[in-house]
């Protein structure tokens, strides 16, 4: 079993983490931009997200999903197509990775597109990471970047939005991260703090709201605050 209770993440990932508390298992989301048809780009763009959630299984930067109390977990890789379905090209990609992991990974693949039907219930929002704090010197900053997990939700979103600004306000003026600070800058540094939304997330009014009440929130202070889409 992957060692995933010593985990350090090294930076903002494009891939989402939850628990799937049925099989005890951490189950990372990559997701795949199906809106042209199959190509070797799109096998590519794959190939590349795969090897990224693999590295990050592998250098145990994955784990801030397993609840507390929890000391045994498996993990797998789920692939979410944005639109179609995988095609047969993509399926060989997953087949292809899937041989050179053997059964200690597994691969899986969601139906195409964000479901219509997905539930909201609050208590099966997904999972925000932990932020992780570094010490900008061109901006004399400390600042995390928070990717969200998609959703079709636009309230979930909204809660998503809440829960990552919280988190990475917290993280940001952590003992352990104004430790970063440089003595010289020590009082005058800043902090940046930015939440990176998925282009297949459904953003609606609410989102708009939360985005809106959490900028004010941070008027003339020292936190430069942004949300991005990509």
């Amino acid at each position: 079993m992957a060692s995933f209770f010593g985990r350090k993440r090294q930076s903002a990932p494009r891939w989402s983490e939850s628990w799937d508390a049925d099989n005890s298992r951490i189950v990372i989301a990559v997701p795949l931009d199906t809106s042209q048809p199959a190509n070797s780009e799109t096998a590519d763009l794959l190939s590349a997200g795969l090897l990224q959630a693999i590295e990050a299984i592998q250098t145990n930067q994955v784990g801030d999903s397993i609840p507390p109390g929890v000391d045994q977990a498996t993990v797998a890789i789920r692939v979410h197509p944005t639109h179609r379905d995988l095609a047969e090209l993509e399926t060989q990609t997953i087949e292809i990775m899937q041989e050179s992991l053997g059964s200690s990974i597994p691969i899986e693949a969601a139906p195409g597109g964000l479901r219509d039907e997905e539930s909201d219930d609050p208590d099966q929002d997904p999972h925000v990471p932990q932020p992780q704090v570094v010490w900008n010197q061109a901006d004399a900053a400390l600042a995390t970047t928070i990717a969200l997990p998609a959703t079709t939700i636009d309230a979930r979103n909204a809660r998503l939005l809440k829960a990552a600004f919280d988190k990475g306000l917290a993280a940001l003026t952590h003992p352990e991260s104004l430790a970063l600070v440089p003595a010289q800058a020590a009082g005058a540094h800043r902090f940046t703090l930015v939440i990176e939304v998925p282009d297949v997330t459904r953003s609606g009014p609410k989102s708009a709201k939360r985005e809106a009440s959490l900028h004010a929130a941070l008027a003339n202070t020292k936190v430069d605050f942004a949300v991005t889409r990509g």
